[in-house]
């Protein structure tokens, strides 16, 4: 009888304790360690913002204007800065042929493009074209003619190109000495007076264009006065 009762017994007790889990289960379920949903989309709209930050770089990377994109903005005064100038004196134009024991330069296409550094600080009262001073110039007849002129030193400078050969007076007029061709030289007031001299990063210059429409020799010349006379001038040929 004893054994009866004492089996009921454990069996209530164990009904009862399977009852009590069962309700802690149904009432506090276990945590879900599933990462949210949430989560992977962020992660995607950060990995797009930073792939959209490279692409913005690479393009300001690649925005730099090349010598003759550079060229094509100019017009009349202009400054340029340090990069900008480095990038003008390193094209070299194609139909090019330099002799440097000749100091001649000699140009083969209708285009032609110069950049012309006045009075640079290693030697101030010249002109310097592909790292020769006063080097003569060779354009063939009819072409278009483009002269950046940039002044790299410390003095004023200007640039004219003229029939009038050397020597020249302390003060050369551009009344008396005409240009060669029309375009082919600074405004008079800016001839006399010349171009800003190079100032931290900012450095003047004037762009020049005209058409060698008659062949002969000329001579491009500084017209400050008394830079002519001490030798800042060269030979501009047009060949036909």
């Amino acid at each position: 009888m004893m054994d009866r009762h004492l089996v009921y017994v454990t069996m209530v007790v164990i009904v009862a304790l399977i009852a009590g889990i069962g309700t802690l289960i149904y009432l506090y379920p276990p945590r879900s360690q599933v990462t949210p949903s949430t989560s992977s989309n962020s992660t995607q709209v950060v990995n797009s913002t930073s792939t959209q930050a490279v692409n913005s770089t690479s393009s300001a990377s690649t925005s730099t204007q090349s010598p003759i994109e550079l060229l094509s903005s100019l017009s009349g005064a202009f400054t340029v800065n340090s990069a900008e100038l480095e990038s003008l004196v390193s094209y070299r134009p194609s139909g090019i042929s330099i002799n440097k024991s000749a100091d001649i330069i000699t140009f083969t296409n209708k285009t032609v493009y110069l950049i012309i550094l006045a009075g640079p600080p290693n030697n101030i009262l010249t002109f310097q074209l592909f790292n020769l001073t006063n080097p003569t110039i060779e354009v063939p007849l009819d072409s278009t003619v483009i002269i950046a002129v940039i002044d790299d030193g410390y003095l004023n400078h200007s640039f004219g190109i003229t029939s009038t050969p050397p020597p020249y007076p302390a003060s050369v007029s551009p009344n008396q000495d005409q240009p060669a061709f029309p375009g082919s030289e600074m405004p008079p007031t800016l001839l006399i007076n010349g171009l800003s001299p190079a100032s931290s990063n900012t450095y003047s210059g004037y762009l020049l264009k005209f058409n060698a429409t008659k062949p002969g020799t000329y001579w491009y010349l500084c017209f400050v006065p008394g830079h002519a006379s001490s030798g800042m001038y060269g030979k501009f040929v047009v060949y036909g």
